[in-house]
């Protein structure tokens, strides 16, 4: 796919660095208000967008007063509205934390006489009132939740609870858009909103017990827990705001049962953070914040959690979900084709010296529809006991190290059958038995395993005992056997959504010669080597991978933006950025388009002598500009041209362009994508803080902070 990108049409020329000459613009703040500041934490929050909520509807929105918190060392989180904002509801999203550095996800309001936008006073925007969620926190009475900063206490214990509250919330948002499958601020933001008006809801609830427990030591409730993820599931599903297909995967749950196997693993991370001393608070939090497999693990057993599930299955969920938060683990696996033990179509049978108890009725006939060949049947008729079952010798079972696991597909008379496994050392009372994940609804084949870890390697297992159903009461009923599998040695699997290039590389071609670059390189100083000037013609060559699969919603937007500055001493940058960027996904195609009005796009540069600053704005240019990306094909972008016609832009500003010699820092940062590299791991959130306007002696007057998953690296221009 070959086509021209011009979404920052000066963003990769490192064109303004020789400048001499430029304009500059100025601006007079209004002076008929009276400011008001304020600060946003969950941990101090760089450079959140805050709106002033002036028709009170509940949402940000773009014609409403809007401001940026600081993002330096000493002013982290504060912000000021210059014409004041004291008699509405404020709404506080994006940016990143400045303790972890961590993106913000959420949403967080203030009510109207708030000067502190917080966790606590979320609750507060969504129904509580302040005794109310001090009660419910086991926070001290008299403290003015609005105006008091947690954060800057001596005792932090208070902020801790603020965190907990941060994270269950955060948590329930993740779980319910990961199992849709959305991404972006436009599906993710609504959902947290409703979220927080949930669990507003569920805690002035009878007869729920306080959230955490007051005193020295506190506790954070389990079962309040639970009802939190419980009621949200029911509020979200329920809302017109959010997106269509986190509501059809959370109505196609058993919401019960989904909470049940979510609140334990919720709460042991919340509690962690209580139990945090100060000194390790900011790497417990970064941990609990940034670990995602609770939503991973959900969406791995999000189709045994469907219909009416065995109150067995779902404590076994549960149990290992919770076991996976304590102890570090994942119990999220797939396997490789492994070695198939009995698929009952032998010519000449596997098995040997089939008998049976308890009444039971074993025999070989053909599987029922949507099986394959021959299949073990099991009858237990009427008058069989509940102990009754079947046993047959076989070759010993290969079990290894990492191989003992076996699989089976098994097609039930009875809804929810569990078939008891047993493997024995024939002639002695060695023998490991299990009862199997539950199956599906009746008369469907459904797949199920056993988790031999206890076997022991040293002895050999070549007998094999089947119990259909231990201990229930059955009558006629019938059980086929199928396909059983001794499951090769699993490997990790990637249950996230996300799109990264294709083996971490890109490459660029000019003039014929096609220059391979791998991000660890350009992540390296000197960087990548780019021949300057380029053609017309030169391309830049990547290819996408969708690793699992998201959606976005019609209505999402991105910013993105780019920072080019000199290394080797002179003062030389670039800045750009564009915003409001529609951005959809349709299939395996990622659409950008610049709408006709209402995108900005500008371009700061300094010179590499600092006498000269500009900001030149692009807007009209890039107007109604669309490019489609391919998911499954190569996207060749033809950026010669992009950086041509920047350079013709730019040229009454600044010169010297084409004799750019010498290594450049180059940031990059985009919003809204779920961005990864290949093996899934994360990029770093970046900001590029771009200059909007200019006093006379061009000083920035104003800034537009960019926040998102970006990317560091270094371009060397050569001959």
């Amino acid at each position: 796919m070959h086509f021209k990108l011009r979404l920052i049409p000066a963003a990769t020329a490192a064109v303004l660095l020789v400048a001499c000459g430029g304009g500059s613009g100025s601006s007079t703040p209004p002076t008929n208000f009276t400011p008001s500041s304020g600060i946003a934490l969950d941990g101090y929050l760089r450079f959140a967008k805050v709106v002033c909520d002036t028709n009170e509807n509940g949402l940000a929105e773009p014609t409403e007063p809007t401001v940026f918190t600081l993002g330096s060392a000493t002013d982290s989180g504060k912000f000021t509205f210059p014409q004041g904002c004291t008699t509405h509801t404020m709404i506080a999203s994006g940016g990143t934390n400045a303790d972890t550095g961590l993106l913000f996800t959420g949403v967080m309001k203030a009510p109207a006489g708030a000067s502190v936008i917080s966790p606590f006073t979320t609750l507060m925007a969504t129904g509580l009132t302040q005794a109310q969620v001090s009660s419910i926190l086991g926070l001290p009475a008299n403290t003015d939740l609005l105006n008091t900063d947690p954060l800057a206490q001596a005792d932090l214990s208070d902020f801790k609870k603020a965190l907990v509250v941060q994270q269950l919330l955060q948590k329930t948002t993740e779980l319910f858009a990961g199992l849709g499958g959305v991404a972006g601020s436009a599906v993710i933001e609504p959902i947290y909103t409703e979220v927080a008006a949930a669990f507003s809801a569920a805690l002035v609830t009878a007869p729920l017990k306080p959230l955490v427990s007051s005193g020295v030591n506190p506790v954070l409730d389990e079962a309040v827990v639970n009802a939190l993820v419980l009621q949200a599931i029911q509020t979200v599903g329920a809302s017109p705001t959010v997106n269509p297909s986190v509501k059809s995967a959370l109505l196609a749950i058993n919401a019960p049962a989904l909470a049940d196997v979510v609140a334990p693993g919720m709460q042991i991370q919340a509690q962690r953070l209580l139990a945090s001393s100060d000194a390790a608070l900011t790497t417990a939090t970064s941990a609990a914040q940034s670990n995602t497999h609770i939503t991973d693990y959900a969406r791995f057993v999000q189709p045994q959690l469907a219909g009416t599930p065995a109150a067995a299955s779902v404590a076994g969920l549960r149990d290992t979900l919770a076991s996976d938060i304590t102890n570090g683990t994942s119990s999220i696996v797939v396997s490789n084709t492994g070695t198939l033990l009995l698929s009952f179509d032998e010519a000449t049978p596997a098995f040997t010296g089939m008998g049976a108890f308890g009444g039971a009725l074993p025999s070989t006939p053909l599987a029922p529809t949507g099986g394959t060949g021959n299949a073990l049947k099991i009858e237990k008729p009427a008058g069989a006991e509940v102990w009754g079952g079947i046993f047959f010798g076989v070759t010993p079972i290969p079990f290894t190290a990492d191989r003992k696991k076996i699989s089976a597909r098994v097609y039930s008379s009875r809804a929810n059958a569990v078939i008891r496994f047993k493997v024995e050392v024939g002639g002695t009372p060695t023998n490991v038995e299990l009862d199997s994940t539950p199956t599906g609804p009746a008369n469907t084949w459904s797949p199920v395993t056993w988790d031999f870890s206890a076997v022991d390697l040293t002895k050999s297992y070549n007998t094999i005992a089947i119990t259909p159903d231990f201990g229930v009461p059955t009558s006629n009923q019938v059980y086929f056997i199928d396909d059983l599998t001794l499951l090769a040695a699993p490997t990790p699997s990637t249950t996230g959504n996300y799109l990264a290039v294709a083996n971490d590389a890109i490459s660029i071609t000019d003039q014929g010669v096609t220059t391979p670059i791998a991000l660890t390189t350009f992540q390296s100083s000197p960087g990548v080597s780019v021949k300057w000037p380029v053609s017309s013609l030169a391309t830049l060559n990547v290819t996408l991978a969708q690793v699992g699969n998201f959606t976005l919603a019609s209505t999402q937007t991105l910013k993105a933006a780019v920072q080019i500055a000199e290394t080797g001493g002179g003062q030389g940058k670039v800045m750009a950025y564009i915003d409001n960027v529609n951005v959809s996904k349709s299939g395996n195609n990622i659409t950008i388009g610049v709408p006709v009005t209402g995108a900005t796009a500008k371009v700061f540069g300094v010179s590499t002598t600092g006498a000269t600053k500009a900001i030149i704005d692009f807007s009209n240019s890039v107007a109604n500009v669309s490019n489609t990306l391919s998911l499954t094909n190569a996207n060749s972008i033809l950026f010669g041209d992009m950086v041509n016609f920047a350079i013709n832009n730019v040229s009454n500003d600044f010169t010297g362009i084409n004799g750019l010699r010498g290594t450049y820092k180059v940031t990059l940062v985009v919003t809204d994508l779920p961005l990864k590299k290949a093996d899934g791991s994360a990029f770093a959130p970046v900001t590029i803080n771009v200059p909007t306007a200019l006093d006379a002696n061009g000083a920035p007057t104003s800034t537009l902070p960019v926040t998102g998953l970006g990317l560091e690296g270094y371009i060397t221009l050569t001959n």
